[in-house]
């Protein structure tokens, strides 16, 4: 690719620098789940960390593929959506159609999503990212689109409690100003469901989009 004028060339980084780098993130999580374990670590857990195998054995552990992560095997495949939202809640919603595709990444780590359609009359084209978070204990959630230049804020899960839905709570800042909304995924034979309500002030629910995918 032709560099470009406007930006000097890239520095070509050492291996080992950039190893270095790519396990800094992991070692990060590993020290932040040995504070919440316990809020003043004894000498014997600082000196595993300092224990090259005990390192290896405690990144195994959060690398090692977590079974919550099943739970968003109905969402990964081929859909056709009807999206349907509500620019005010006391009127009838806009419908628009759409589809999806999602897949395993990351040797099934994480979810990947696509979803392309139309919305108020707009061509309309996101992709997130979802999995289990050993570090949060949490399912986390990541999205963007074409509607903005932001990235929202990840928005973290827990399931539901009939066992099979994932309810995420997301807070995040936008042109609008924060917003604090709720999303719910809901399993079901042929597809899937996603229902997000917008967190009021006063902590009143108002639905704000329904999403119904079928599995082509």
């Amino acid at each position: 690719m032709p560099g470009n004028p406007n930006h000097p060339p890239t520095t070509r980084k050492p291996k080992s620098l950039l190893l270095g780098l790519s396990l800094t993130p992991l070692f990060a999580a590993c020290q932040s789940n040995t504070e919440k374990r316990s809020t003043s670590p004894d000498a014997e857990m600082m000196a595993a960390m300092q224990d090259p195998e005990a390192m290896a054995a405690m990144m195994a552990e959060f690398a090692a593929l977590a079974p919550e992560a099943e739970k968003l095997a109905p969402m990964v495949g081929s859909f056709t959506s009807r999206t349907s939202y509500w620019m005010d809640p006391t009127q009838d919603p806009l419908v628009s159609g759409g589809s999806a595709e999602a897949s395993w990444i990351l040797g099934g780590r994480f979810m990947a999503q696509n979803f392309k359609g139309d919305m108020m009359g707009m061509p309309f084209e996101g992709m997130g990212w979802m999995g289990w978070d050993r570090v949060r204990g949490a399912y986390v959630s990541m999205w963007i689109d074409n509607f903005g230049t932001w990235m929202m804020d990840p928005a973290e899960g827990q399931l539901g409690e009939d066992g099979t839905s994932i309810v995420f709570m997301r807070h995040t800042d936008s042109p609008m100003g924060p917003m604090h909304m709720k999303e719910v995924y809901s399993p079901r034979e042929g597809g899937y469901d996603l229902t997000m309500y917008m967190i009021m002030e006063d902590g009143n629910e108002v639905k704000s989009m329904h999403i119904a995918s079928e599995r082509r």
